[in-house]
């Protein structure tokens, strides 16, 4: 309505108990002061014709009008119960709890309604919720039994929950510690929180077993948890589940302070957690717990995640020396992801590896385990490992020969000119540089040829006829009769490069039993050009397999014959 004539005068409609022009009042539009008037007016004059249009109100752009709605609302008492009942269904969350807050001013008459209300299975958790608040801002003791039996009900809605730990808080029964103590455990947060507030309303106090650390919890006074210590864990461990992962994070970063071997497996599911930073405070969790952690991460490390077995690898690494000697087991893995994750862990733990490390780089029989502790010595970078890293490189294994190598790099080794210079070199298989060390490269070479890769024999026959010299020829000779071809030409050519040493020898080996020998032997002299090849190729073209005899012929003509 339009007021023609100005400013409402509603002190003069409050004095002649005006409702309906106290009611029109309402709707003025120039000042928030006449409306707060009017609606402090209706309060005071009680017409039930007001409360439908105070209730409306209370959505009210301005605070002030809302207040003074609320207090008008309580002021009129019982009648305006039922249509507050109603309220608290409205979808609208500013007008719920402004019903709530008028409820409960209302009191003792709006009790039994609420309490009802509360237990009807036709509301929702939001109005249950509503009626719980309302409940508690009556702080009517007749309220503390239905306020506990919704903490108690496990199909109650958190909101439900939340409402009524704060709605006991507020009536401060102490029948409601015990059901409060349970809520510190709910799997809502908000429901924890609102318990550990109204256990502070209700004074009290909590000592040092689980419930005192699921209480210190739910205020995210997490270090609180420290000082509880054992009792704390069990607690801990259900926080690690939580739904909101700041709960998780400060669960593992306090399990880890407990130090138990309890929370250990909690800990590496952790490993797996959506949030990264859960996984990396439960990979330091584990870190800190040590050595009770080292057999479970051990097993983690062969989980089907590679995020896990990182994780778990990481966490291994902060252990340290109690991790060493599994670990060094766990280079046999059959899973290479495993074992490089078993390396890293070694590498991080550093010095109190290397012994280890080194021993079994010597001492294993496995030879999986010696190539990988061969490439964690070189990343832990401890000069200790370099004498027993040059022995490595005469390993019969070439994947052991190259990781010694590459270690003996990290480690900035420089080789000289002598037989470990040309292992290393061998290693690496930059066969050239075994050239310019010379007599010093037999050796190496030598052995080289006893490699189980044909590409090694070949590449180290071929160096050894570059070096020249008598100490490679019977090892050469009998490389005639490799399996592999290209290694036997390599071993031929080797010998012809030779030249004189190789020729007496190579006589002898025309009659060798094996026919392939006898081939290439022929082959190689008559590459040599020695004259004292002659007669005994004349008498190889006498030779009962054809193609001996052809060899001896090609060589034979190379002399011009």
């Amino acid at each position: 309505m339009v007021f023609g004539f100005g400013k409402p005068n509603v002190a003069k409609m409050k004095e002649k108990r005006d409702a309906k022009g106290l009611l029109k009042a309402l709707e003025y539009k120039k000042g928030d002061d006449v409306r707060i008037n009017t609606v402090i007016a209706l309060g005071e004059i009680g017409d039930p014709e007001a409360i439908a249009p105070l209730i409306k109100t209370l959505n009210d752009a301005d605070g002030d009008v809302r207040d003074a709605a609320i207090e008008a609302l309580s002021r009129i008492g019982e009648p305006a119960v039922a249509p507050l009942m109603s309220a608290l269904g409205q979808t609208n969350e500013q007008i719920r709890r402004a019903a709530a807050d008028a409820l409960g001013r209302i009191g003792a008459s709006a009790v039994r309604p609420l309490i009802q209300a509360l237990s009807d299975a036709d509301w929702g958790p939001r109005e249950r919720a509503a009626c719980a608040e309302a409940l508690g801002r009556t702080s009517d003791s007749r309220a503390v039994e239905p306020l506990m039996r919704v903490l108690r009900d496990a199909d109650s809605h958190a909101r439900e929950k939340a409402s009524a730990a704060e709605a006991l808080g507020r009536i401060g029964d102490s029948r409601a510690v015990t059901p409060l103590m349970w809520a510190l455990n709910d799997t809502n947060r908000g429901v924890r929180e609102s318990a550990a507030e109204a256990l502070d309303m209700l004074k009290w106090m909590p000592g040092a077993d689980e419930t005192a650390a699921a209480y210190w919890i739910a205020k995210g006074e997490w270090e609180k948890c420290d000082t509880i210590g054992e009792p704390a864990v069990k607690p801990l461990i259900r926080a690690l589940s939580d739904a909101d992962s700041d709960v998780r994070n400060n669960a593992a970063e306090a399990l880890g302070r407990t130090g138990s071997r309890r929370a250990v497996e909690p800990l590496i599911r952790a490993l797996n957690d959506v949030d990264v930073d859960v996984r990396s405070d439960a990979t330091e969790a584990l870190g800190r717990i040590g050595e009770p952690a080292v057999m479970p991460l051990i097993k983690t490390l062969g989980d089907a995640d590679a995020q896990i077995r990182n994780a778990a690898s990481d966490a291994l690494g902060r252990i340290g020396e109690p991790a060493v000697t599994p670990l060094i087991r766990t280079l046999d893995d059959a899973e290479v992801d495993v074992r490089l994750s078993a390396s890293d862990a070694l590498s991080a733990i550093g010095e109190p590896a290397v012994e280890p490390l080194i021993k079994a780089l010597k001492g294993s029989d496995n030879r999986r385990i010696r190539v990988n502790a061969a490439e964690a010595l070189g990343r832990i970078g401890d000069s200790r490992a370099v004498e027993p890293l040059e022995t490595a490189l005469n390993d019969p294994y070439s994947r052991l020969r190259k990781n010694a190598a590459d270690a003996l790099d990290a480690l900035e080794w420089t080789p000289g000119r002598d037989e470990r210079a040309a292992a290393y070199w061998i290693a690496k298989e930059e066969w050239e540089k075994c050239d310019t060390i010379g007599e010093p490269a037999v050796a190496p070479l030598i052995r080289a040829l006893n490699d189980d890769d044909p590409r090694v024999r070949v590449n180290a026959a071929e160096a050894l006829g570059r070096i020249g010299g008598s100490r490679a020829v019977r090892t050469l000779i009998r490389e005639l009769s490799d399996s592999d071809s290209n290694v036997r030409l390599s071993a031929a050519k080797a010998l012809s490069a030779i030249g004189e040493p190789a020729v007496e020898p190579l006589i002898k080996a025309l009659n060798d039993s094996d026919r392939g020998v006898r081939e290439s032997a022929a082959e190689a002299l008559g590459r040599t050009g020695d004259s004292r090849a002659v007669e005994p190729l004349e008498r190889a073209l006498n030779d009962a397999d054809f193609g001996v005899r052809k060899s001896a012929a090609t060589a034979l003509r190379r002399f011009g014959l």
